[in-house]
């Protein structure tokens, strides 16, 4: 990776599939591996405060801002159970992390069950688990009914369906409280994804940031997102990358964006999208409240059978009127867009004349002077830290 590209990359992990949805299998762990944890949690303790910081167990992580990390940690659906009991009335946890541990519907529906009851949950992370539809519901069913607690639930890569998809969109009729919610790679179809956009564009006015990335969107579906852009103003992020919206779905979308003035962040990345999209993105970014547009290149590209962006040298020239122009931007993202040598001139230059960009990522290494300068309109303007993305890292992946 070159410039600042590895931090671009590291600030996406969360955003971005990694590989299509399968069908997790594992060797459960033994029960005495996760006897220390299981008594630490039963007894409400929290994190050592003689030994600040994590707190490891021989499985599982538990952390001084109250993530409990369960990660890849080959729980299976019997030990799944055994930590949802344990946290019945466990205060100190405000994040389970159970991700790619093969708990399925079973395990799903344990942990809709303890979100019914701890008042303190406040994140499920519960990616690349088997769950299906009867999962779907059992969470659904919980958060239209009750915990008004959960701020986020991620499903990536669990093969939801269509049918979990309208389960999760009736849930968010009722919910009012959720503000992020990760579909990545969840095999949502056009039909899901309708489902999903009719309910936050008309009963639900929580949610701020949805991830779509990885589901085999066509440009039809643009139609229906577009709507989420002018009908949904309470969507601060919207993440699509490695899908197949093409040009023509990023013109509808660049229709919609020219009216919009709430979003924050925009992720195109891998869409086969080229110049002709990329310039009417670019326009109507120009005078929106866009912090951050990815429009470069995903690591799950060609597993996910999509098609990189390709903008070349014109989409470079288009992409420094809007770094220009932009009183919002201050993430761009460009990488493996065919790009030439004479095209990273003009954006270095166009970079070096703003005041608020602050990450430039590309394929070729940032001049020096031009890493000083984003630092500097780094330390003047600040970091924006996603809250929610930090209270789902991972100390195992």
């Amino acid at each position: 990776m070159h410039g600042d590209l590895s931090q671009f990359a590291a600030m996406e992990e969360h955003s971005n599939v990694q590989c299509p949805v399968h069908r997790v299998s594992i060797t459960p762990c033994d029960a005495a591996e996760l006897k220390p944890l299981l008594e630490h949690l039963s007894d409400n303790l929290g994190v050592n405060l003689n030994a600040p910081g994590n707190q490891q167990f021989p499985r599982g992580t538990l952390t001084s801002d109250g993530r409990l990390d369960l990660c890849k940690q080959s729980l299976g659906v019997d030990h799944c159970l055994s930590v949802t009991k344990a946290l019945e009335h466990n205060t100190q946890v405000r994040s389970l992390m159970l991700g790619t541990d093969a708990i399925g519907d079973t395990g799903a529906a344990a942990v809709a069950g303890l979100a019914s009851i701890n008042s303190h949950l406040e994140v499920l992370y519960l990616g690349c688990n088997n769950i299906g539809p009867a999962g779907a519901l059992a969470l659904g069913n919980t958060l239209a009914a009750s915990a008004p607690n959960i701020t986020g639930l991620w499903l990536k890569r669990n093969p939801l369906g269509p049918e979990g998809a309208a389960t999760i969109a009736h849930m968010l009729r009722s919910n009012q409280h959720l503000r992020v919610l990760d579909l990545v790679n969840t095999d949502l179809r056009a039909s899901g994804v309708q489902a999903i956009v009719d309910a936050l564009c008309s009963d639900n006015h929580s949610l701020q940031s949805l991830y779509l990335s990885g589901n085999g969107l066509e440009a039809a579906s643009a139609v229906d997102l577009a709507r989420l852009l002018r009908d949904a103003p309470h969507i601060k992020a919207l993440y699509l990358s490695v899908n197949r919206l093409g040009d023509e779905g990023a013109l509808v979308l660049a229709d919609a964006l020219r009216h919009n003035h709430t979003l924050h962040t925009l992720e195109l990345a891998s869409n086969g999208i080229s110049q002709q999209g990329a310039r009417a993105l670019f326009d109507a970014a120009r005078h929106s409240s866009l912090q951050s547009l990815n429009l470069g290149y995903a690591p799950s590209t060609k597993v996910l059978g999509a098609q990189a962006n390709c903008l070349g040298d014109e989409g470079a020239v288009q992409a420094a009127h809007l770094i220009d122009e932009s009183f919002t931007l201050r993430k761009l993202n460009l990488t493996r867009n065919n790009i030439s040598k004479h095209g990273h001139a003009i954006l270095f230059d166009a970079a070096l004349r703003s005041t608020q960009l602050t990450q430039l990522s590309t394929d070729s290494r940032l001049p020096d002077e031009l890493n000083e300068h984003l630092q500097r309109n780094l330390s003047l303007c600040g970091e924006v830290v996603s809250q929610d993305q930090a209270m789902i890292r991972s100390v195992y992946r």
